[in-house]
């Protein structure tokens, strides 16, 4: 059964790569032998001897690993034992009879026996290359009677991996998990991720992870995504090429398991308790008085204290979080808040993250913040929109997560005094821990969201209190805010604030402020396409949008959007401006407008602000926002990956190739059906076999349902001489009556392919020839064979494969 001791940490099996992979079936006697966890054999570089065992590191699955580094180029001796003497005159060899069995680095499994001690026979024989590391790995199977063990060669000490975090987003979607490694990999070395969806009981491992450098990625599909607490998953490291769930403990070379825990597959948050979160200062509306009760619609400005002159409803004009003390009047003679400004720190109530299994020591702070935008809903109601400059999580007083800024966005029941939140606030990664950064920023947006879970207000009049509920988690999307002030009040203005970061510009021509500081200004540019009902004559909707608000009591203004980041557009002249109140309303078309030139569009006339983005009439093709497009070289053929956030009306992807500087036209080489209209991510893979080396050139036709289409960008994939040796199934397989079989030559080598009957008879031979260094692939006609078993074997310089193959007719 998988996973019956788990007591390794992510870094205790590491180090190795080459691969020699050997998996050794040892059936043994009836004795009550125990495991394979010492090892005997000659020293080069190892420290062992053959009379004196040494114990292996426990891994997975109570696997043992021993891992040396080679000081000479000989003949290698090993065999395993129970003991540190192997006294009983009992333990693991290759053979059952006295006689050493020399195993090769072709991969081809060997038999040994749990058996009497041959003494300086019975040793498993390997080959050895100087300055080479050489990890070997044993266990003992379910089975009573048969044990395994596997040997890899690497040219470089093996890595281990230091980070891992995942995007997860729903059940059922595909999840990419981010794997951190310690170091560049030798080229030998792959990285897997190995998931299970009910604890173990069945597993499955993932296509290999692609990247470069420290940083690498992989899939795990919807079907291993389930989200229950049987969901989990680890990281590990193996020279195998395609390594099966069931061999993938004892292949490991490295793993990171989550310190024994796995990583559990669910959303990643953190919940905080803030008492005390106080809006303040002069400008209203403070809270009423209970003895008086809530404002109707005909007094509604008298019961807003610092709103003097009866002329204005505007907010509080700052925010503290957790303030203790401080003015708690009943009347409407209020003064500028004094309270004593002490600052503490919340903490935290929930935890779902691989990171901590505890909320003990969790805690959180925001620094002040100052109010940058206000709408009115009076009698019932406002919205607000603070913000401020910094913040952080905390674990045990060690900052985990730092913040540069951040914003709040609260909506305000008058009646009820309940409000309800969001927020967002920017992470400085170089401050933070970076395994906290990989956890909460999986999608590499640099930032983190948060909302309101509770609130409970405390009335108050001069200043509102409320004791709320933060829940803390990734940001699936960027969001590029700014906020800004209005210097001019009074009448007629001629003032531009400009907010490049947020690729919009406001221009005011009437101004008139809100209380005593109302002048505030705020842009959120949402990186994420929108969802909602299009207006008539609308076909498309951009990749992004934007959330603008004011602190402002009433203003005449012009918007100014920069289209700079919206990818697709062909026709400016079939561009619309799009406004709704907010993600409940239908979008509808703002009607006055102006096309500056081919990167501008303007609403002019704007009197009330909300939610913006830009829409198409036709001869825009913008319903997919393609998130990622990459490509990799993996068990020789080149896998392309692809990824949307939303797809709208869209029909499919054609994918193109060519080589580079061939002077060639693109070749279509496939196609893919796309999800149609999905406001989730989607994931496409598709795998292309090339014949020759060379530098490739892949790129994207994305088609709608009405034929329009756009090109991604063009990836450049580079296909050099193979790293080693292989010999590839046949495809099909079973076949009737033609398959194909394709194998690596990483330098020019006489080739034998052979194929044979189940009696060890050739019945056919394929290639006997001098062959050059690269991808080989060869047609067998089985026409005039009957159906059954065959084998095809390679021999090509000291390399042979065999493997086996099905006619069915």
């Amino acid at each position: 059964m998988e996973n019956s001791i788990l007591t390794a940490q992510n870094s205790k099996c590491k180090d190795f790569v080459k691969t020699i992979v050997l998996l050794l079936m040892l059936p043994m006697y009836l004795q009550a032998q125990t495991t394979p966890d010492y090892i005997y054999g000659d020293d080069n570089g190892s420290g062992w001897n053959t009379t004196s065992g040494s114990i292996g590191t426990t891994c997975l699955s109570s696997s043992y690993k021993w891992q040396f580094l080679a000081t000479a180029s000989a003949t290698h001796r090993i065999k395993f034992g129970e003991t540190i003497s192997n006294a009983d005159g009992h333990g693991f060899w290759m053979s059952n009879v006295p006689g050493n069995l020399n195993y090769n680095s072709g991969g081809a499994a060997a038999t040994a026996f749990y058996n009497n001690n041959y003494g300086t026979s019975g040793y498993i024989t390997f080959s050895i290359t100087l300055g080479k590391h050489y990890v070997i790995k044993a266990k003992k199977d379910a089975s009573p009677n048969d044990a395994s063990f596997a040997i890899q060669e690497i040219s470089a000490a093996p890595i281990s991996i230091s980070g891992v975090s995942d995007n997860f987003t729903a059940a059922g979607n595909d999840m990419t998990v981010k794997i951190t490694l310690s170091g560049s990999k030798s080229t030998e070395e792959r990285v897997f991720v190995k998931y299970t969806t009910d604890n173990w009981t069945t597993s499955s491992v993932s296509s290999e992870a692609t990247g470069s450098g420290t940083d690498y990625t992989a899939i795990i599909p919807g079907s291993g995504v389930t989200a229950t607490t049987n969901n989990k998953y680890y990281v590990f490291t193996t020279t195998v090429a395609t390594p099966s769930a069931s061999e993938a403990d004892l292949l490991a070379i490295n793993y990171n398991n989550n310190s024994g825990n796995y990583f559990q597959i669910f959303s990643k948050f953190i919940t905080i308790q803030v008492n005390g979160w106080q809006t303040k200062g002069r400008g209203g509306p403070v809270m009423w008085s209970t003895a008086v009760g809530p404002p109707s619609s005909t007094n509604c400005r008298s019961y807003f204290c610092g709103a003097l002159d009866g002329s204005s409803v505007t907010a509080y004009t700052s925010v503290e979080f957790n303030v203790i003390g401080g003015t708690n009047g009943n009347n409407c003679d209020c003064s500028p808040y004094t309270g004593s400004g002490t600052i503490t720190t919340t903490s935290s109530t929930e935890e779902q993250t691989n990171l901590v299994s505890t909320t003990s020591g969790i805690t959180f702070y925001l620094s002040s913040g100052g109010l940058s935008g206000f709408t009115s809903a009076c009698p019932d109601s406002d919205n607000r929109v603070y913000t401020g400059s910094s913040g952080y999580l905390k674990v045990d007083g060690v900052s985990k997560l730092v913040f540069d800024a951040y914003r709040t966005m609260m909506s305000v029941n008058y009646n009820t005094g309940a409000i309800t939140s969001t927020g967002w606030a920017k992470i400085n990664a170089a401050s933070s821990d970076p395994l906290w950064v990989n956890e909460f920023d999986p999608y590499n947006t640099g930032q983190i969201d948060f909302d309101a879970v509770s609130s409970s207000p405390v009335v108050q009049q001069c200043y509102g209190s409320y004791d709320i509920s933060i829940k803390l988690k990734p940001a699936p999307y960027v969001s590029n805010q700014s906020s800004g002030t209005v210097a001019t009040e009074g009448g007629v203005v001629d003032e531009t604030v400009n907010m490049p970061s947020s690729d919009v510009s406001y221009n005011f021509t009437v101004v008139s402020f809100g209380g005593t500081s109302g002048d505030g200004v705020f842009a959120n540019q949402i990186m994420t396409t929108p969802v909602g009902a299009l207006p008539s004559g609308i076909d498309a909707i951009s990749q992004l949008y934007w959330s603008l608000s004011t602190a402002l009591d009433t203003f005449t203004c012009s918007l100014t959007f920069d289209l700079a980041d919206i990818t697709g557009i062909s026709n400016t002249a079939n561009l619309r401006i799009l406004k709704r109140v907010d993600s409940n309303h239908p979008w509808t078309t703002w009607s006055e407008y102006t096309l500056v030139d081919p990167t501008h569009l303007r609403a002019n006339n704007v009197t009330t602000l909300s939610e913006w983005a830009i829409g198409s009439t036709g001869g825009n093709p913008l319903p997919v926002e393609l998130v990622s497009f990459s490509g990799a070289i993996e068990n020789n053929a080149i896998v392309l990956k692809w990824k949307t956030a939303t797809e709208l009306n869209s029909y499919g992807f054609e994918i193109e190739r060519k080589l580079k500087d061939c002077g060639c036209d693109w070749e279509k080489i496939g196609f893919i059906t796309a999800g149609g209209n999905s406001n989730s991510p989607k994931n496409y893979e598709l795998k292309d076999f090339v014949r020759k080396t060379g530098t490739y050139l892949y790129r994207l036709k994305m088609v709608d349902n009405d034929g329009k289409y756009d090109y991604s960008k063009e990836i450049n994939i580079n296909v050099a001489t193979p790293l080693k040796y292989e010999l590839m199934q046949n495809y099909p397989n079973p076949f009737n009556p033609v398959t194909t079989i394709k194998f690596a030559l990483p330098e020019a080598s006489k080739v034998s392919l052979k194929i044979f009957s189940l009696l060890g008879e050739v019945v056919s031979e394929l290639v006997n020839e001098e062959k050059p260094a690269g991808f080989h692939q060869v047609e067998f006609d089985a026409s005039i064979f009957s159906s059954g078993i065959y084998f095809y074997k390679i021999e090509a310089n000291n390399f042979t494969q065999i493997k086996k193959m099905s006619v069915i007719k």
